[in-house]
């Protein structure tokens, strides 16, 4: 009887062993839920809450600060989550300033493609943008947003509302396919 009691016991904890290893060897890992396509595999170089300073001749740099930054050298692509930018000229006096959920930047060439709640201002123009798809192409100097409504806002005060923006920072026009609501007054 003795023996029996103790070979039970025996079984009973190797039983517990057995299923204490099965329980820790099993895990379960998510699935990466992101949509937006990735260059490569693996990133270069990946950051979270980082900084990234794009310098181009000619112009200030501008310094992006986000959750997570992807980099995919031999693609030129820089890629951004929750991140917002600023760029002060050479006397420190702020240019530019804006936030957004996402940015795919061309590292080449800097033109940029920005998505989710995205607001751009350049407050010395008194210019800013609320939008939530914005594409920036750099050598042309176009901002152009095809997806949703943008709000644009002039001297500070006037706002302007529509789809199918464009505009032209060099000389500033701006042009809506359709406007929904506002108006401009010259100053």
């Amino acid at each position: 009887m003795a023996r029996r009691c103790k070979v039970r016991w025996i079984s009973l904890v190797m039983l517990c062993a057995m299923a204490l290893v099965l329980s820790a060897s099993c895990s379960f890992v998510a699935q990466d839920t992101d949509a937006r396509p990735k260059p490569a595999q693996h990133p270069d170089l990946q950051l979270t809450d980082g900084s990234y300073t794009l310098s181009q001749a000619g112009t200030a740099p501008v310094t992006v600060v986000a959750k997570n930054i992807e980099i995919y050298g031999k693609a030129h692509k820089a890629l951004m989550d929750n991140l917002s930018f600023t760029q002060y000229d050479s006397d420190g006096v702020l240019k530019m300033q804006g936030k957004a959920d996402y940015c795919s930047l061309d590292t080449d060439s800097y033109s940029a493609q920005l998505d989710g709640n995205i607001f751009l201002e350049l407050p010395e123009r008194k210019f800013s943008i609320d939008c939530s798809s914005l594409d920036w192409d750099n050598s042309s100097k176009v901002l152009s947003s095809t997806k949703g409504k943008v709000s644009v806002t002039f001297n500070g005060n006037d706002t302007i509302t529509g789809t199918g923006f464009s505009g032209n920072l060099a000389t500033r026009t701006f042009e809506f396919a359709t406007l929904e609501k506002g108006e401009l007054h010259e100053e």
